[in-house]
């Protein structure tokens, strides 16, 4: 039995090309990683999945977007809202915390389907290692507002 488009479909997603980033501190980095997926403010938006695992702990933490270089703009230039365990946990990842993480980033650059990135998201989010995330659906609010959901 081949599980049909959606499993194909699957991996392919996880079989996409990723960068691995190990020096978030670095003004070098922080280039390499536009230079990737481009700038936070171009016209054409990457949609993607982004990983953020502590050096020491293992820990880790899983995203996506359907504007990768806007959302990973905004942890590595500190604007991004403090929610989930991630955030607090890296002291609002200033330079000097973000050398403690390895950033993963898989790009979906080529035409996969609507939404691929929320796929690929939700299939980490099932892995119990991805340990800072506080929810565990993808597009459910999160924050003060966010209800447990049981699945």
């Amino acid at each position: 039995m081949g599980g049909g488009p959606l499993v194909g479909l699957l991996k392919d997603l996880l079989n996409s090309p990723r960068f691995v980033f190990n020096d978030l501190n670095k003004d070098e980095t922080i280039k390499s990683i536009k230079d990737k997926i481009g700038s936070h403010s171009g016209k054409i938006q990457i949609p993607g999945v982004y990983i953020f695992r502590h050096k020491v702990t293992g820990q880790k933490y899983v995203g996506s977007s359907s504007q990768l270089a806007v959302r990973l703009n905004g942890y590595l230039k500190e604007t991004h809202k403090p929610i989930g365990q991630l955030i607090p946990h890296a002291s609002h990842l200033n330079k000097e915390k973000l050398s403690n993480f390895v950033l993963e980033v898989i790009p979906l650059c080529n035409n996969y389907g609507f939404r691929s990135e929320i796929v690929l998201e939700q299939y980490f989010l099932l892995d119990p290692s991805f340990n800072l995330n506080t929810v565990r659906v993808v597009n459910n609010p999160s924050g003060s507002n966010a209800k447990p959901l049981y699945m």
